[in-house]
């Protein structure tokens, strides 16, 4: 069971879904990768984390059902305001309590950069094909050069989104883009159950709000600020990742 709550961050709204808050320690607070949304990490949990830690699955700003601000530009979004905004909301969320911070992607990025800013709030850092440096390559590298192309590339941009969400086999084949060894990748016993979440959010997403993180994330670097991570830190990524990142 899970209880969700809406927090309000100078109008960005942001969400949270709440796992196991009976139990003490230290809370985990779990970040989603870029276009994904709140409902990616719970499929994936192990029995451990399932029963006996409270944990959340934090919004990405902008990211469904969060909400950027009215009117919001995509020259605001910085590292600094995806920072702030999800260190405002872990607060709301868990006072002055550190927390486990773990994210996968640009949630990986996330964890990285609050820890770096506030190493007070960290216990301990756990980044999935996190990075620093947010220019990619691959498939996501596509996108983040047509996000990046003025008026024609943000409307090629918003067609291959859509065209991913009308099909269910559609979006399997995009997903595998993502994978070096594609067949391990559909043969995983719990692939269908992530790719049918992650589907139906590819299905909400606003791609207004998309576009700002593909067109601003290649300038984003906060590669001088990971030496200030004093917590213990475990980051993970594939050698052979055809969308890596620095």
């Amino acid at each position: 069971m899970h209880s969700l709550k809406e927090i309000d961050i100078g109008g960005h709204k942001i969400v949270a879904k709440v796992f196991n808050m009976d139990k003490t320690g230290i809370p985990v607070i779990f970040m989603h990768g870029v276009t994904a949304t709140i409902d990616f990490w719970e499929p994936v949990q192990t029995p451990i984390f399932k029963k006996r830690f409270r944990w959340y699955s934090l919004s990405l700003p902008g990211h469904y059902p969060a909400q950027f601000p009215n009117e919001f530009h995509k020259e605001s979004l910085t590292a600094d305001v995806i920072t702030q905004v999800l260190m405002t909301a872990i607060h709301e969320l868990v006072n002055d309590q550190p927390v486990i911070l773990a994210g996968h992607s640009t949630g990986g990025f996330a964890a990285l950069s609050i820890a770096a800013s506030k190493p007070e709030i960290a216990a301990g850092v756990i980044s999935i094909s996190g990075f620093a440096q947010g220019k990619w390559t691959g498939a996501l590298g596509i996108f983040q050069k047509l996000a990046r192309f003025g008026i024609i590339g943000r409307l090629l941009f918003k067609i291959s989104f859509n065209i991913l969400a009308s099909n269910r086999w559609i979006y399997r084949f995009g997903v595998g883009l993502y994978a070096k060894d594609r067949k391990a990748l559909y043969s995983n016993t719990d692939f269908n159950t992530v790719l049918d979440i992650a589907y139906q959010g590819t299905k909400e997403l606003d791609l207004n709000a998309m576009i700002p993180y593909f067109n601003r994330l290649p300038d984003i670097d906060i590669t001088e600020l990971l030496s200030n991570i004093t917590s213990p830190t475990l980051a993970l990524a594939g050698d052979s990742d055809p969308n890596s990142a620095s």
